[in-house]
């Protein structure tokens, strides 16, 4: 009878360090999969990306800030890059278009306007209003820019993120660009500017980035 008793209670304390393992093996990442993602400290899902991350742009009219695998290896390990922008009253981040991924821009405050164009220039295909909570979803190699507002003081601020760890994005300048053919009466339309400021976002000398609406500036 002893060796009976003895004999179950060694299975059943086998069984319950199996299950044990079991829920412990089940609880460990595993290489590669969204486990091995949420183990990660808490710190890094939750970071301050408008503090964090090298400025690419960052002037009176608005700024660009980088926030992607160089500042949070976590954004590395699934794959994406994110930009914080902030577009002041009267700035304009002008023209670009990144050439190899997806982006997703997130309106977190302020207002302003987006317009994208077609991928060979030839054709506007919407210019809509911006507002917190708004999504634009900007497919790889279609050319757009983001506006402040002309009225608020509040900056338009929205986050990029891009489905790849190394976007190529390309500020559309310089004297050669498809986009400087344009009829200036036609593009100074699109971005609310003075025919004369619209030719001059396209010069050879002109620095890319965020600049501000002259027009706008006048007026306000």
């Amino acid at each position: 009878m002893f060796a009976q008793r003895t004999k179950i209670f060694v299975l059943s304390l086998l069984c319950i360090c199996v299950v044990v393992f079991t829920k412990f093996a089940g609880a460990m990442p595993q290489a590669g999969t969204t486990a091995e993602l949420l183990a990660a400290p808490p710190s890094d899902y939750v970071q301050n990306a408008f503090t964090q991350g090298a400025f690419l742009v960052n002037n009176s009219a608005g700024s660009i800030q980088l926030y992607d695998g160089v500042q949070n290896a976590l954004l590395t390990s699934v794959g994406v890059s994110t930009l914080v922008s902030k577009v002041n009253k009267c700035g304009i981040q002008e023209l670009h278009v990144q050439t190899n991924v997806l982006e997703y821009a997130y309106v977190q405050e302020g207002e302003g306007t987006f317009t994208l164009w077609s991928s060979n220039g030839s054709l506007v295909l919407l210019k809509e209003p911006l507002a917190p909570g708004d999504v634009a979803i900007i497919p790889a190699g279609w050319p757009h820019f983001f506006t402040g507002s002309e009225t608020s003081d509040t900056p338009l601020l929205f986050i990029s993120t891009f489905t790849g760890g190394n976007p190529q994005v390309y500020f559309l300048a310089g004297a050669g660009n498809l986009f400087a053919n344009i009829p200036a009466d036609i593009g100074s339309s699109l971005y609310n500017v003075s025919a004369s400021q619209y030719t001059t976002f396209f010069s050879a000398e002109h620095v890319v980035g965020v600049v501000f609406n002259e027009t706008c500036l006048s007026g306000a």
